[in-house]
């Protein structure tokens, strides 16, 4: 995890986390309703295949065979993911809830459940509270 929250310039503990809740392990691929995989310990979803695919150069089955089954570069690559989320969202808290989703809801969720990890993994003030991130995510969902 340290390397690659220093190669995102993320702090470590959210990635981990991120790991704890997600709850993925080296070899796992879970099935979703949606026909979609998440794949290896950062549980990261086979529709960011192609932008990992773009982003690293190579082809997405091979990219999906590392993300199962060689956990650093899992890692590595769900730093990446989470990385591109922030710098989207302009956000922290919001950056986190994107890499679960887009959708507000499952968002908020997600934030939820990462600062409430973070929380019993690293102690209360490990993190700024994401209020202002489920306020916006709030307004978002509100939005027509």
């Amino acid at each position: 995890m340290n390397v690659a929250a220093l190669m995102y310039d993320l702090p470590e503990p959210i990635l981990w986390s991120i790991a704890q809740v997600e709850g993925g392990q080296v070899g796992s691929v879970v099935r979703n309703a949606n026909n979609t995989v998440d794949l290896g310990i950062m549980q990261i979803n086979s529709s960011n295949l192609p932008d990992l695919e773009a982003f690293y150069g190579v082809d997405r089955r091979l990219l999906a065979t590392r993300l199962v089954h060689d956990g650093c570069f899992n890692i590595k690559m769900g730093a990446w993911l989470l990385k591109r989320r922030m710098v989207e969202a302009h956000d922290f808290w919001v950056g986190v809830g994107w890499y679960h989703s887009h959708t507000p809801p499952l968002a908020i969720d997600y934030i939820r459940k990462v600062s409430q990890a973070a929380v019993r993994l690293y102690g209360d003030g490990v993190f700024q509270r994401p209020g202002a991130a489920m306020n916006r995510l709030h307004s978002e969902e509100e939005t027509p």
